[in-house]
């Protein structure tokens, strides 16, 4: 199956995640891709650290603001604190020659990995047929 099938066997996937219940054929496609989905997501990672000269670390962060709560027994809104949390981002520098070794390093495991998801969405195609 080529690059282009694969893909569109992925689409249909995702296309119906939106549905309550995973099929089969749909865990079976997720299995046999999840090696490319996590190197092609490094490899973009890793590509956009370089040409930004930086990484990006992110992080969840609490804070308290002043939310409004309800007391059902006298039935009465009044002020109180809430938390939440915030997505902080932060750059972080990077050895930019290892990160160029790293991505040449992810770049050979592509066209092995892509050809194993291949293989696992041909063989889920074999297995539930109906899709």
């Amino acid at each position: 199956m080529d690059m282009k099938k694969m893909l569109t066997a992925m689409g249909s996937v995702l296309a119906l995640a939106g549905c309550a219940t995973v099929s089969d054929y749909e865990k079976c496609v997720d299995d046999a891709t999840k090696d490319y989905e996590a190197l092609t997501g490094a490899i973009s990672i890793t590509e956009a650290n370089l040409a930004r000269g930086y990484a990006v670390h992110r992080s969840s962060q609490p804070y308290t603001y002043a939310g409004t709560c309800y007391d059902y027994q006298y039935q009465v809104s009044y002020s109180c604190p809430k938390n939440g949390y915030m997505t902080v981002s932060e750059p972080v520098a990077i050895d930019a020659d290892l990160e160029r070794q790293k991505l040449d390093m992810l770049r050979r495991q592509l066209n092995d990995a892509t050809r194993r998801a291949n293989q696992g969405v041909a063989a889920c195609q074999r297995q539930y047929p109906e899709g």
